[in-house]
């Protein structure tokens, strides 16, 4: 598996998702509708920075009884030990009522992120919020919840789907408060340059939106040949 240097995964994670997002549309390796999550997922830790991350994925239950739990999680943190650093764990909740499956807490994120995870993208739920923000364990997920349930893990690292967004192992994961985006291999060396263009590009409009000849500078920048 290709590896980024720690220089690129911090440039990176300077950047905010939504550019991000708006620099992976310039190479026009995937449709502009697919590779991210929708409204569905929410950063649950807002307050904290960017995080990106090699994926390490599995499907979680906690609303049916497991036999196979303990297996399940030996493996599973074999998988995050195993994986490139940094990882963003993805976790697809499964079982009677998934929405109401609670995939991780306060124990369960201390120890992934001993392990080298820095985040969690689920269609799940969390808890233990507050600890989440004090060590800085990104968080992305449909909600909250109290109670733990009776957490299981199914399978590990294996594709999966979060809310629209096919998340393999090994795939590079950038959220922000915005939310979560795949960045897709084809494009990461020129990823980078990219998004400055499109940071430059965006303080250009802003500066033809503040200028004195507005709306004249705004109908350049957009190419509009009439006012309705």
């Amino acid at each position: 598996m290709k590896q980024l240097s720690e220089d690129l995964i911090r440039e990176l994670r300077a950047i905010d998702s939504p550019t991000i997002a708006n620099a992976i549309e310039s190479f026009c390796v995937r449709s502009d509708i697919e590779g991210f999550t929708g409204p569905a997922i929410r950063c649950l830790t807002p307050t904290l920075s960017p995080v990106l991350g090699y994926a390490v994925t599995a499907t979680v239950d906690s609303t049916t009884p497991s036999k196979d739990r303990e297996r399940a999680m030996l493996e599973f943190f074999r998988a995050i030990m195993e994986s490139p650093k940094p990882v963003v764990v993805a976790l697809k909740s499964e079982g009677l009522i998934p929405s109401r499956t609670c995939v991780i807490g306060e124990m369960i994120s201390r120890t992934m992120q001993k392990m080298g995870a820095v985040g969690l993208v689920t269609d799940g739920c969390v808890r233990d919020l507050e600890p989440l923000r004090q060590i800085g364990f990104m968080t992305f997920g449909i909600g909250s919840m109290a109670s733990h349930g009776i957490p299981s893990l199914r399978k590990v690292n294996l594709p999966i789907d979060v809310d629209g967004m096919l998340v393999e192992p090994g795939d590079l994961i950038h959220g922000d408060e915005n939310g979560v985006v795949k960045i897709p291999w084809a494009c990461i060396d020129g990823l980078l340059d990219a998004a400055k263009k499109v940071l430059e590009g965006e303080q250009q409009t802003i500066r033809n939106i503040d200028s004195p000849d507005f709306p004249a500078s705004v109908k350049d920048q957009f190419g509009i040949n009439e006012w309705k």
